[in-house]
């Protein structure tokens, strides 16, 4: 949103590589036990969909603060910053808030009964 410019460091890109998970990533996984892989009828490992999890507090778990706290930024920086993006989307662009625990659009925990 605000007009980056691309650029190469040293003629090179910077990746970014995959490594252990970190105490901050083993404590970002923890979730409610209704979240754990389901197996499905044919005994695959499947992960449940936070949306189809009911009478969880996402906001008591670290993800769903963070994810909360993302949401609020967003919704922020939609209405007060201007839009002087150089770069446009890819017509395919498809965004991820399917993997949020919290609402995108109001920065509620899902299904909090």
């Amino acid at each position: 949103r605000t007009g980056y410019i691309f650029s190469q460091l040293g003629g090179i890109f910077v990746i970014h590589y995959p490594h252990l998970d970190s105490k901050s990533r083993l404590e970002w996984n923890k979730g409610p036990e209704e979240m754990a892989p389901q197996k499905d009828a044919e005994g695959h490992f499947y992960k449940r969909n936070p949306g189809d999890v009911h009478n969880v507090d996402w906001t008591t778990y670290k993800r769903g603060q963070v994810d909360k706290m993302f949401v609020e930024f967003r919704a922020w920086m939609e209405t007060e910053i201007e839009d002087t993006s150089r770069t446009p989307f890819c017509e395919e662009m498809d965004h991820d808030d399917h993997r949020l625990w919290i609402k995108r659009s109001t920065g509620k925990p899902k299904h909090m009964h």
